[in-house]
């Protein structure tokens, strides 16, 4: 749509000027003068409504894509608020409970293996003399060993979830503050977009309704010096000629 209002604006720019008045000393020539000021006026009123047109489409364009932007932050921030509640009633839980888990069940298999090791040591020590006796309480030994190396790594396990579940609580948290902060400006600009469009209307109507009372000037000018069929001495519009 402004492409095409553009293309008429270059078109009416382009168009052939108005011929020259003919002499002062030729009769009529006040006459020629006034027809030539009255085509400028029409040329400036056209120019004007072309003018407000353009200007029309260009508020409605970065009105719509102020108003487009706005839209999509308020998205934005209703997904960023969306994934923080969500990470804190299901995601956060049940990685700390997982964690949780995981630590409980490695301390359970600690304290059994130890049980085990402590019983098998109050029996042998009743058999001294028993088979395999060093091999077996060995074995238990190295159960325990493992068991204990488990539960620190559980733990471990369980120390990180709660510091990666902190950062990224700050982080949605951060990612939430930030669409907000975006949704205001871009609010902001969707107003300004709103305030300029309207400065510009307002422009293109007053440029519009110049010209249309220049050439309601030019026409009784010439309708004056028509009926009166008189030479009629140039107004300072004429001399100036079409701008």
């Amino acid at each position: 749509m402004i492409q095409i209002l553009f293309a008429h604006l270059v078109l009416a720019l382009s168009s052939p000027q108005d011929p020259a008045p003919p002499p002062p000393s030729q009769p009529g020539a006040t006459t020629a003068e006034l027809e030539r000021s009255l085509a400028g006026a029409e040329r400036k009123v056209e120019l004007a409504e072309l003018g407000l047109a353009i200007a029309e489409a260009q508020a409605e364009e970065n009105l719509g894509r102020a108003r487009l932007a706005q839209e999509e932050k308020a998205h934005a921030l209703e997904a960023a608020e969306r994934a923080l509640a969500l990470y804190e009633e299901y995601e956060a839980p049940a990685a700390l409970a997982a964690a949780e888990l995981e630590r409980d069940q490695a301390e359970n298999r600690r304290v059994e293996a130890q049980a085990d090791l402590e019983g098998i040591l109050r029996i042998y020590a009743e058999e001294p003399e028993a088979r395999s006796k060093e091999e077996i309480i060995r074995r238990h030994r190295v159960h325990v060993a493992f068991a204990e190396r488990a539960l620190e790594a559980a733990s471990r396990k369980l120390e990180k979830t709660h510091a990666e579940v902190e950062q990224e609580r700050t982080r949605r948290a951060w990612a939430l503050e930030k669409s907000r902060r975006e949704l205001e400006l871009a609010e902001l600009a969707s107003r300004r977009a709103e305030s300029e469009a309207q400065v510009k209307r307002l422009e293109a109507r007053d440029a519009l309704a110049s010209a249309r009372a220049r050439l309601a000037g030019a026409q009784e000018k010439l309708e004056r010096a028509s009926s009166k069929n008189v030479p009629v001495p140039p107004s300072r519009s004429s001399e100036d000629g079409p701008h």
